[in-house]
């Protein structure tokens, strides 16, 4: 129950926790658990590319996992100009292909189903119809909770 509630803090402040040393040392797998979270409170998708990048900067030795934290920041939310002069300019997304793959994939693919904005943007259910490219009707009318993207494309496969 606890451990819940300290999610649910972390998730909810995540802007004002992601520069304090408690979350710089942080686990990978405790730091792709929060950014993969559709729950994640940002203003935008920088904000989660930023904190990995301090993340990343504490341990040099963690450059072996950005990979794994990468595939976890929604990269088609974040514009053109910055990924291309910050993000593809890092030399660790240079050394690994799977960094270049996510970076090529936002490029490639746009309105992919990791373009779906988190729950706290705001903007989940427009933008998830406009990516997916898809509607609906009795799924949207007869819904009064906005939806995680996961939710929204299983309602779309079926």
């Amino acid at each position: 129950m606890l451990a819940e509630h300290s999610m649910d803090y972390i998730l909810e402040h995540f802007s004002d926790i992601y520069q304090q040393e408690e979350f710089l040392s942080l686990s990978v797998e405790d730091l792709t658990v929060i950014l993969a979270s559709d729950h994640l409170n940002v203003p935008k998708e920088d904000m989660v590319f930023e904190a990995a990048m301090l993340w990343l900067d504490k341990c040099p030795t963690r450059r072996q996992n950005f990979e794994k934290v990468l595939e976890q920041i929604r990269l088609p939310l974040i514009s053109p100009s910055y990924r291309h002069t910050v993000i593809e300019s890092l030399d660790v997304v240079k050394e690994y292909q799977g960094c270049q793959r996510f970076i090529s994939e936002a490029k490639d693919q746009p309105f992919c189903k990791t373009a779906c904005p988190r729950r706290t943007t705001g903007t989940l259910l427009h933008t998830c119809m406009h990516c997916c490219n898809w509607w609906k009707e009795s799924f949207l009318t007869n819904s009064s909770n906005v939806h995680t993207c996961k939710e929204i494309l299983r309602v779309r496969s079926a």
